[in-house]
Order: C-alpha cells, then sequence, then structure tokens
C-alpha cells in the first residue's frame, strides 16, 4: 500500500478539478512502474479492469498500433479502451530523441471522487510520517 501511495504522490495528479470531478490520473512511461501501479488498484482499492480508462500520449513519430498493443499487454486493458494524444511540446521540438519513449507515455485514469479523496489522505499521511 505504501508503494502504491508514494507512486502516485510522484506521478499522480493531485487536482481535484475544482471539487467538480476528482480522478485518479496516474501517468507515466516506465512498464514496470505502470504495473505496480495497476496492481496497488486493482488489490489495494479492488478496482475492477473495467473501471480503469487509458490514454496514450505520443510523438507524431510513434506507430499508433504498436503503442495500444504495447500498453495494452502492459495493463491487461483491451486495446481499444486507449484514447490517443499525439503531442510534441515547443520546448523539445526537434530535440528529443525520438526513440527516447518508442511507446509514448500511458495515462491511466478511475474516475471515483472516493478513492481520489482516499489517496490524498494516504498521502498525508506519507507526507506526516517522514
Amino acid at each position: 500500500m505504501l508503494i502504491g501511495a508514494a507512486l502516485y504522490w510522484g506521478e499522480g495528479t493531485k487536482s481535484d478539478n475544482n471539487g467538480k470531478w476528482p480522478t485518479l490520473a496516474f501517468a507515466n512511461s516506465d512498464p514496470k512502474m505502470v504495473k505496480v501501479y495497476l496492481q496497488f488498484i486493482r488489490k489495494i482499492f479492488n478496482v475492477p479492469s473495467t473501471k480503469i480508462h487509458g490514454g496514450i500520449h505520443l510523438y507524431p513519430n510513434t506507430d499508433i498500433e504498436d503503442a495500444r498493443l504495447f500498453w495494452s499487454r502492459i495493463t491487461r486493458l483491451p486495446p481499444s479502451r486507449f484514447y490517443i494524444t499525439t503531442m510534441v511540446s515547443r520546448l523539445s521540438a526537434g530535440k528529443r530523441n525520438p526513440r527516447l519513449l518508442p511507446h509514448g507515455t500511458i495515462t491511466l485514469r478511475v474516475y471515483n471522487r472516493r478513492l481520489f479523496h482516499e489517496m490524498k489522505g494516504m498521502i498525508a499521511g506519507l507526507s506526516k510520517a517522514f
């Protein structure tokens, strides 16, 4: 539980969108970290796969279907569950190595107000423990 909360503290969204749609949203490009986080929300929070939504942020040179299949294997979610965003930041345009993120960055979302606030409580507890 501590590992999952710490991962979310570092890589998750802490904003509740002004109270409108508090959502667990975790983004990363490391498949091992994504697997650990998914194990956490599936086992500790009992989130079924049907409630997990995914987005893949890609660079223009990334193969969309390859990325979908890659993240589908990692997450055990169907490829159709992922929306795709192609992006290039102004700062990295033309500077980033195109092979740096071959499968893009995944964002996993769980739309659940109670879980969002439970996660925020875990993070608050972690921050007070040290």
